[in-house]
């Protein structure tokens, strides 16, 4: 009996060996495959840190470039607007010798009732329209020109034909005529119209130009109007009067 129990015992003993030492083996296996990984991930992250630095370097870079295009887009633009100064200096220089010789010697075209003395006053807000003057060609308007009774304010307006009715394409600013008889006021800058375009008058308060009957083709509308207004033939007036206004505007036309 008892060397049964000594037998046994030293199997226990054996088979417990055995499993410690499969379980060293196991520990010591993933021990390695640790080690591996570990130098793995090591190597990944000097990769990693090395991709940071690169990235660094290449965002210094690209800061450094943009502000060099910084710089040059403000010395682009600075002289840019100086280069437009320059044209539009020169430009402005020109008109105002164009005008100068213009008027000088005539030069400009007219477009308008004689600038004559006249006997008839118009009322009031009223806008006349110069039917019987169609534009014959492209051109610029540069000045208004008339024979004033006094002092007085005026808008001068371009129409277009569109369709059946007019189109009011551009409103001046107020224009102040300082003193009645033969005055000229000169547009700030040049207006282009285009061939068949007609010019209106708007006086705001009372109209300061005389008229005769029987010899013009002056009409009248007596609405508000402002640029993108659009004009019936048939809410025109004075169509059997035949109104001749003693005004008209000075430009270029081909």
């Amino acid at each position: 009996m008892k060397k049964i129990l000594v037998m046994a015992c030293a199997l226990s003993l054996s088979t417990g060996c055995v499993a410690v030492d499969q379980q060293m083996k196991v520990l010591e296996e993933e021990k390695q495959q640790l080690s591996v990984n570990l130098t793995t991930a090591q190597d990944r992250i000097n990769d990693l840190t090395k991709e940071q630095e690169r990235l660094r370097e290449r965002l210094k870079e690209l800061e450094s470039l943009s502000t060099a295009l910084e710089k040059e887009k403000t010395v682009r633009t600075d002289e840019a607007g100086a280069l437009r100064q320059d044209v539009r200096g020169f430009l402005k220089g020109q008109m105002r010798e164009l005008k100068n010789f213009s008027a000088k010697s005539d030069f400009l075209d007219y477009i308008g009732g004689e600038l004559i003395e006249r006997t008839e006053k118009s009322g009031a807000g009223m806008l006349l329209i110069d039917m019987a003057r169609l534009f014959p060609s492209q051109g610029s308007l540069l000045a208004v020109k008339g024979f004033f009774t006094g002092a007085c304010n005026i808008n001068v307006v371009l129409l277009r034909p569109f369709e059946d009715q007019w189109l009011v394409v551009w409103k001046s600013d107020l224009i102040a005529v300082e003193q009645q008889g033969l005055q000229k006021v000169d547009f700030p800058v040049p207006v282009s119209c285009n061939k068949g375009d007609v010019v209106g008058y708007l006086f705001p308060a009372e109209t300061a130009v005389p008229y005769d009957k029987g010899t013009g083709g002056m009409v009248w509308f007596e609405s508000n109007i402002e640029v993108g207004t659009k004009i019936r033939v048939t809410d025109l007036k004075g169509l059997q009067e035949r109104r001749a206004y003693s005004m008209g505007v000075l430009g270029l036309f081909e």
